[in-house]
Formats: structure tokens, C-alpha cells, sequence
């Protein structure tokens, strides 16, 4: 059974409005969206550093190469790693505020 929030009068939990004062009723799909969203920021967060480190290692490979058109490439790649990093970052500090 749900409990109107503004006036305390129980109802089933199919009903989406208050029959005594007409508020809508909260059935719980707001914390179920929250927590979808926790558990993707979670599974993001283990998962990206990952894809980071074997992303960064052929572009520091390539960095190191001694033919300077693949130095220009792995340069460019981790140029583009640690932008990406950044961007990372930025995204997990909005999705914190957000859990």
C-alpha cells in the first residue's frame, strides 16, 4: 500500500493519484531511474580506466619509434588519451553529484 505524501491517506499501488486530495502518488519509479543510473556510473567507472591504459600503451609505443610520421601519430594519440581522460573525469564529477 502507497501513502499519499500530502495528506497521508493510503491507496493501492497501481493508482498514480491521490483519491482524497488528488496529489500524485510517488509509486517508486524515481528511485528505480536513480538507481539505474548508479549502477551504470559504477560499471563506467571500473570499465574506463581500462579502456584508457590499453589506449594509452600503443600510443606510447608508437611515441617512441624512431621514424618520425609514427612519433607525429603516437604523439597525436596520447594527446587525444589524456583529452578523453579529461573529459572522463569531468563526466564522473557531474554523474557524482547526480548519485
Amino acid at each position: 500500500m502507497a501513502t499519499c505524501q500530502k495528506c497521508g491517506t493510503e491507496a493501492s499501488d497501481n493508482e498514480k493519484y491521490c483519491l482524497k486530495c488528488g496529489e500524485q502518488m510517488d509509486n517508486g519509479s524515481s528511485y528505480l531511474i536513480v538507481n539505474i543510473i548508479t549502477i551504470a556510473a559504477i560499471i563506467i567507472g571500473f570499465i574506463m580506466p581500462f579502456v584508457f591504459i590499453i589506449a594509452l600503451i600503443p600510443a606510447v609505443y608508437l611515441y617512441t619509434r624512431p621514424v618520425n610520421s609514427v612519433k607525429q601519430r603516437g604523439k597525436l594519440y596520447i594527446i587525444v588519451s589524456l583529452l578523453l581522460l579529461v573529459i572522463m573525469l569531468i563526466v564522473w564529477s557531474f554523474i557524482d553529484h547526480l548519485i
